[in-house]
């Protein structure tokens, strides 16, 4: 870990001006765990050392209440924060419409943040092509499985529909589970739903499909679910683990009973050292060739507040968080990736390949509990358990989206631009943040 230089922080001494002349700022987060909490307040005292006449002040509260806090802002509650941490999705596009946050483009211009992330990423944190906040840390979703197995058996990572079908007969024929279904866990098959869209559909109609934009009904949204009862035809998942929860299967994926994983790179902060090396990671497969290749990449960012838009000290902490610096610091304590093109990723939790695979992407998503609301989200994911374990056909459970989509968002629009229940989800979907 490049952590050496961090604690230097710690014993740094300079001559720091009076209080009384220090502009002040505060920088709202939600720390996961005290790594985090750790990396949060060292960010501030790296900003503090570099410009001496500014003090950060660090507002911490946990996942939930910064959640609170959030959805009160939306709702015309003053807050004297200037620099906020957010999700990408959702809840980013609340604030945007809220017009709670400050677009960037003077800021992006000026500092030629072109120069420093993708073009996919610069377009998940703008709307109408204006950037409204600075990316910070995203990780790879996709398929993880044992390479040593793979080997033993001969077989090769598939690349196009066919063959991942091919591979799921081959290790059903050998008595091993070739994917996981942690029903328990019922967000985590949201995931199959984003992907089968995602490379039959398109990131835009996946997005509306997601946001009850577009009716499930459709031939082409029908043709996703086909694809999905395919895999379940060929016997690639378990029934028995569907009470089981994400972490409780783990332990099948260790022993070779459960071939491939699909899941987000947190997954392997919990898997132990001698089997992680064994660990390794494939995309999706691609299903339309003719379709650009769109990855989900949950992302954290940071926005300015109108608050912070009037405080000079509060835009320069928002280019020193676009920083190299200040990037490899998040993501090396957090285990996940910066966005940052000229990151180095640590040889560790496959990020150097995660980054390689995010970067080289021709558009992001967010999970799907990111990109809709938590009504639609949670009643969806209840939905994909009980069609994996073949409670539900293909039209009953297109019957049931459809319905649901029609409660949940075709109806009078509220007078707040909150969406309901856009984040009552504790990015549960999502591991350690």
């Amino acid at each position: 870990m490049r952590k050496a230089g961090l604690f230097l922080l710690l014993t740094f001494v300079y001559c720091a001006p009076s209080i009384a002349n220090q502009e002040v700022i505060t920088f709202a987060v939600n720390p996961s765990s005290a790594k985090q909490q750790e990396v949060y307040h060292l960010l501030a005292q790296r900003f503090e050392a570099q410009n001496p006449h500014i003090k950060v002040r660090v507002s911490s509260q946990s996942l939930e209440s910064h959640k609170v806090r959030i959805l009160n802002y939306l709702k015309g509650k003053e807050l004297e924060i200037d620099v906020l941490l957010a999700y990408g999705g959702t809840q980013l596009h609340s604030l945007i419409d809220s017009k709670k946050i400050t677009p960037l483009a003077s800021l992006w211009l000026e500092h030629n943040l072109d120069a420093r992330f993708s073009a996919p990423i610069k377009e998940l944190v703008s709307k109408e092509s204006m950037p409204y906040a600075i990316p910070m840390a995203y990780y790879q979703w996709g398929f993880y499985y044992r390479k040593s197995l793979f080997n033993r058996l001969g077989l090769t990572v598939p690349n196009d529909w066919p063959t991942f079908i091919a591979l799921v007969n081959t290790l059903d024929e050998k008595h091993i589970t070739p994917l996981n279904f942690s029903g328990g866990s019922s967000w985590s098959t949201l995931g199959w739903f984003d992907y089968l869209s995602l490379r039959l559909l398109g990131r835009e109609k996946y997005l509306a499909l997601v946001r009850g934009e577009l009716s499930f009904t459709t031939p082409e949204v029908r043709d996703v679910f086909v694809h999905w009862q395919q895999l379940i035809e060929h016997k690639a998942f378990d029934s028995a683990h569907a009470e089981m929860t994400w972490s409780e299967i783990l332990p099948f994926f260790y022993r070779e009973r459960i071939a491939m994983m699909l899941n987000g790179n947190f997954f392997l902060a919990h898997v132990p050292d001698t089997i992680r090396s064994d660990v390794g990671f494939f995309p999706f497969p691609t299903i339309n060739p003719e379709l650009p290749r769109y990855e989900s990449a949950p992302t954290d960012v940071a926005v300015l507040t109108t608050t912070g838009a009037s405080k000079p000290a509060a835009h320069k902490f928002m280019v020193f968080l676009a920083t190299l610096e200040a990037q490899t610091m998040l993501a090396d304590y957090v285990g996940k990736i910066a966005t940052h093109l000229d990151y180095d990723a640590e040889p560790r939790f496959l990020l150097g390949i995660g980054k390689t695979h995010l970067q080289n992407s021709d558009g992001l998503v967010q999970y799907f509990d990111r990109e809709a609301s938590d009504a639609f989200s949670n009643g969806a994911a209840a939905l994909f358990v009980a069609f994996i374990k073949e409670e539900l056909s293909v039209d009953l459970l297109i019957a049931k989206l459809e319905a649901m989509r029609t409660q949940t968002h075709i109806k009078k629009a509220p007078d707040s631009v909150v969406p309901s229940g856009a984040f009552d989800s504790m990015n549960k979907a999502k591991g350690p943040d």
